[in-house]
């Protein structure tokens, strides 16, 4: 990884995390949906840990095709994670559809092997 993308990624969720701001919070989940995978791993957490709040931000970018950030709607795993899942496993792009329909399988998988 790359110390300035590491240090974008960090800063961003920084920002992020202290003024909610939408447009810093598409901007961590492009990280997320980037190329570098130690950047996006980084952002992905970053996500994951922010729970319900990342919740919007992530079904977003999913919706607009960065189908590869179901895993942190799966990783949230709240009952808000799982309506938007829900949501766009009924939309209309096929990918998107197809991605949030195995995230569904998935996060019903984990919910039943916790119970």
């Amino acid at each position: 990884m790359s110390t300035a993308k590491a240090l974008s990624a960090f800063a961003t969720a920084a920002a992020w995390r202290v003024t909610r701001s939408a447009r810093l919070g598409a901007s961590l989940a492009g990280i997320a949906a980037g190329s570098d995978e130690d950047a996006s791993t980084v952002a992905g957490m970053f996500l994951t840990r922010a729970g319900a709040r990342a919740v919007p931000v992530v079904r977003d970018a999913v919706a607009a095709g960065a189908v590869d950030l179901v895993g942190v709607l799966v990783s949230i795993g709240s009952d808000d994670a799982h309506q938007a899942l829900v949501d766009l496993a009924a939309g209309a792009r096929p990918g998107v559809a197809a991605a949030a329909t195995e995230g569904l399988e998935r996060l019903e998988r984990i919910r039943r092997h916790t119970e």
